[in-house]
């Protein structure tokens, strides 16, 4: 087994900590791992055929209508063992709200020659009261690092309240035309603005609802998030901590983005097929940009009092020849 100054554990079975010649510390009631998640999807699709309508041999126009509700509960223990000492899980239930709408409109000229597609699309996502606590705690020997005895108990824990809107809206079109009976040119363009916002109301526990020891005291703090204690504690169980106030970070980044695309396609001709003894043969020539969003992400730094510090990330970015 273990040496007694170091963490053991039994996977589903015990949950003491031992602390050297300081004796054992439980852990009280720890969140075990769970992931809850109910979803309710819906997608409305009409579709319109005009037939000719004038110059177009055959005009469509389509209508896609989507909404996603997704309502969350987790937990997570990121330790590997059968201690709850490192994880995270939300005291309730947060919801997710999502809805989108589409217009397309599809046709082709009298000949078949001219083929286009353009439309446009709105996007908007919705997440409310995301509250999320995030915990470790565990014995280490602190005398050579501060003046306290050896065996002190140290806890990192502090929670969050999230709140984010995403919004997106684009216009685009795709034009092919025949140039010859087998030469194929395509274009197209779509113009994309999104917006992301995120709120995080920052939490600090309070030190004095983390343990019921009464010959263990709360001595130092680190960052409004880790406390340490003089000796073994004897934890309350966790979804029983108090967290008060402590600050709001706010994020707001909007982008802008034209992402083109240019096609050649050559279709080999029936005589060429003959001589090379082939079936069929083609050869193209593509470009294609795109990009994926940026945002914020209130949560990734803190200041040294430990609020958060909203920090945008940016789109990525590609561009591809073929």
């Amino acid at each position: 087994g273990l040496p007694s100054d170091e963490f053991y554990s039994e996977q589903g079975g015990g949950r003491d900590i031992p602390v050297g010649s300081r004796g054992a510390v439980q852990i009280g009631n720890p969140v075990p791992p769970d992931y809850n998640t109910d979803s309710l999807l819906s997608i409305l699709t009409l579709d319109w055929d005009l037939g000719q309508v004038g110059v177009l041999e055959s005009f469509n126009i389509k209508s896609i209508t989507g909404y996603l509700r997704t309502d969350v509960k987790l937990s997570g223990d990121f330790d590997g063992s059968g201690l709850s000492l490192v994880g995270r899980y939300n005291p309730e239930w947060y919801g997710n709200d999502q809805y989108s709408q589409e217009i397309q409109f599809n046709g082709s000229d009298l000949n078949g020659n001219v083929r286009f597609t353009t439309g446009l699309f709105w996007f908007y996502e919705s997440t409310s009261d995301q509250r999320l606590r995030q915990y470790s705690f565990g014995p280490f020997d602190t005398s050579t690092i501060f003046p306290y005895p050896g065996g002190s108990m140290i806890v990192n824990t502090n929670e969050t309240l999230i709140n984010t809107e995403n919004q997106s809206f684009a216009a685009y079109g795709q034009l092919s035309f025949d140039m010859t009976e087998h030469v194929e040119f395509t274009a197209g363009a779509r113009w994309t603005w999104e917006n992301r916002y995120t709120s995080n109301d920052d939490f600090s526990v309070d030190p004095n609802t983390l343990q019921n020891n009464p010959d263990t005291n709360f001595v130092s703090s680190v960052r409004n998030s880790q406390f340490i204690f003089d000796g073994p504690i004897s934890p309350v169980p966790i979804n029983q901590w108090s967290y008060n106030y402590n600050a709001t970070a706010e994020g707001d980044r909007s982008t802008t983005r034209w992402t083109p695309m240019f096609s050649f396609r050559f279709t080999a001709p029936y005589e060429t097929l003959q001589r090379m003894n082939l079936d069929s043969a083609m050869m193209y020539v593509t470009y294609s940009s795109g990009f994926r969003s940026g945002g914020v992400q209130p949560t990734v730094r803190r200041t040294i009092d430990g609020s958060p510090i909203p920090q945008d990330f940016d789109p990525e970015t590609n561009d591809t020849i073929e």
